[in-house]
């Protein structure tokens, strides 16, 4: 499933993308349809997205919630960032949806 939602991230298929999260998604003030609103309009600024994933945790905590964590770096045109990714996944039917997402930045001063 994060490999699917990554690469229709990179690809910026936003219909793609927007299928991995849950119908009452919630991120930093916005609903599902600000969230898409919002990437639509990041891809439209990027000519190209590169997402790398790394030190992935995941936890189930139930049969139909699990809380996922990450090293995420995220190149696009002249912008890059870096950091620490949780997603909370429900499940729904047979699909895992995305229904809330947090990023940090990571401390680049307590990096080695």
């Amino acid at each position: 499933m994060l490999d699917s939602w990554k690469k229709a991230w990179e690809q910026k298929d936003v219909a793609s993308y927007m299928s991995f999260y849950d119908s009452g998604f919630q991120s930093r003030g916005m609903d599902f349809k600000a969230w898409k609103k919002h990437r639509k309009k990041l891809n439209q600024k990027y000519r190209s997205i590169t997402i790398d994933i790394s030190e992935l945790k995941i936890e189930r905590t139930s049969a139909v919630i699990a809380s996922v964590s990450f090293t995420q770096k995220y190149e696009a045109d002249d912008y890059e960032d870096e950091g620490l990714k949780s997603l909370l996944l429900v499940k729904r039917g047979k699909d895992w949806k995305i229904k809330e997402e947090e990023w940090k930045p990571l401390d680049q001063e307590s990096r080695p």
